[in-house]
């Protein structure tokens, strides 16, 4: 169940909104309360939600030598491998494709329906800052593609997340307390932004692995 601020006319989750607010007839979210009108109730400013699902296929690149690990890089929980879009709008373009470690024995149907939620918590408290408008420009949020790797491909069968290849990664912060001190200008707003999301959430969120 979502509540329509009155001041933004935004549809947004229940913890958006303070006590006294949500028992009131015309509602009023914890941006428009703290920052008014001119800061928050600006609706020109949105987040992107760029949705890969309108991709129809991808490929990946795997090594010539199946002796080679199938994977370029990997994090805690997922492996990742590099590939090309060869349909929808981004055919061409490079992808890179994020599944997980079989030797963690996690659920995968679980694991990533787990993860779809998180990203769309994010991609609200992200809307929130943009609302805001600290800044000029608004960060934007991507939400990968969900799918299996093909029968006769390596790891067939598995699920996969998809997403497009960012040229020029870089990490802000990270889920134990790390912070990029080298990452400029960007890096303090990335900060910011976990800061916003703990506060503005009352405590019951904080963004961070910002990337």
């Amino acid at each position: 169940m979502s509540i329509e601020c009155n001041q933004c006319s935004y549809e947004k989750d229940p913890s958006y909104f303070s006590n006294s607010q949500r028992s009131r007839p015309r509602s009023r979210c914890k941006a428009c309360v703290n920052g008014g009108s001119r800061s928050c109730g600006d609706r020109t400013v949105k987040t992107a939600r760029e949705n890969f699902t309108a991709v129809e296929n991808a490929t990946p690149t795997w090594p010539r030598s199946r002796k080679r690990p199938s994977y370029f890089a990997e994090g805690v929980f997922r492996y990742v491998s590099k590939g090309l879009y060869t349909a929808g709008p981004r055919t061409g373009q490079d992808c890179v494709f994020k599944w997980l470690k079989p030797q963690l024995s996690l659920n995968e149907s679980d694991f990533f329906s787990d993860d779809s939620s998180l990203i769309e918590k994010a991609i609200d408290l992200v809307q929130s800052f943009n609302d805001c408008r600290f800044i000029g420009t608004p960060i934007q949020v991507n939400r990968p593609m969900m799918g299996q790797f093909a029968h006769g491909q390596r790891n067939q069968g598995r699920m996969y997340q998809l997403e497009p290849f960012i040229k020029g990664f870089q990490k802000f912060n990270s889920n134990s307390g790390w912070v990029n001190d080298d990452s400029g200008v960007w890096g303090e707003i990335m900060q910011a932004l976990s800061h916003f999301s703990y506060h503005y959430s009352s405590g019951q969120y904080v963004l961070c692995d910002l990337q």
